[in-house]
């Protein structure tokens, strides 16, 4: 099973504080910029969510699909067999008919 790695929240991202330093980035430019950064990874945290979700009911639609196939061949296995069958009855009865 593959091990989690710890991801960045948005929280995580929303409460970084930067050292100031002489001449530094503008404080302005800086929370704007992670504000935009917040809202992005939130809706791709989101999406990611919605596409796992999307994967496992999918997958339990290929397992369903994945039963139904295999009852459907078993199915087709019986009913060629009960023609054979039908099949060399009617034989037998027309050889004694004949």
């Amino acid at each position: 099973m593959k091990e989690r790695i710890a991801m960045l929240t948005p929280l995580d991202i929303n409460e970084k504080e930067f050292t100031r330093a002489f001449r530094g980035y503008k404080c302005e430019e800086v929370d704007e910029f992670l504000e935009q950064v917040v809202r992005d990874y939130s809706q791709v945290l989101r999406e990611n969510q919605e596409l796992r979700e999307k994967n496992r009911h999918l997958a339990e639609e290929m397992e369903r699909f994945a039963s139904l196939e295999s009852t459907i061949k078993e199915t087709l296995i019986v009913a060629q067999q009960t023609a054979e069958a039908i099949k060399r009855n009617a034989q037998q009865e027309a050889a004694l008919i004949i």
